[in-house]
Order: structure tokens, then C-alpha cells, then sequence
């Protein structure tokens, strides 16, 4: 399990070493200017790469928030 940043989380998914995303959507916004990224590539370690990811699962959840799963299926050519 992987839990960082948008830096750390991109860098696991460049790396290949990442085989499923798993996302809790809740509804809510802040819109607060400079909010952190679910992946965010830092040019000086990595360059940003289409990715594409597969959905596996969706989950309602009691609170009204969404439990997305999906595999990753790898750079978009």
C-alpha cells in the first residue's frame, strides 16, 4: 500500500511498481488554490506520461462518498 503525495504516487506509477489505484471520492470541494494532487510529475525526477487505468470495482459508501478501484493498465502510446 502506497500513501504519499502526488509526487510519490506518480513516481510509483512511472516506475511501474504500482498495479492498482484505489480512490475514496467524497462530495465535497474546497477549491483552495494549490491543493494537493491525487499525481503530480516533479520534471527534475520524472516527465509526465499519459497512464491509463481500468476500472475493477465501484463501491458506494454510507456516507455518501464513492470506493473507486481501478487497475493500471500502463503508459498511453
Amino acid at each position: 500500500m502506497l500513501c504519499g503525495g502526488g509526487g510519490l504516487n506518480w513516481s510509483f506509477i512511472r516506475a511501474d511498481l504500482c498495479d492498482e489505484v484505489s480512490i475514496v471520492l467524497t462530495p465535497a470541494a474546497d477549491g483552495t488554490k494549490g491543493a494537493q494532487t491525487l499525481f503530480e510529475a516533479d520534471e527534475r525526477y520524472t516527465q509526465p506520461l499519459p497512464t491509463a487505468f481500468k476500472l475493477k470495482e465501484v463501491q458506494p459508501l454510507d456516507d455518501g462518498s464513492v470506493w473507486l478501484r481501478y487497475t493500471v493498465e500502463g503508459p498511453i502510446n
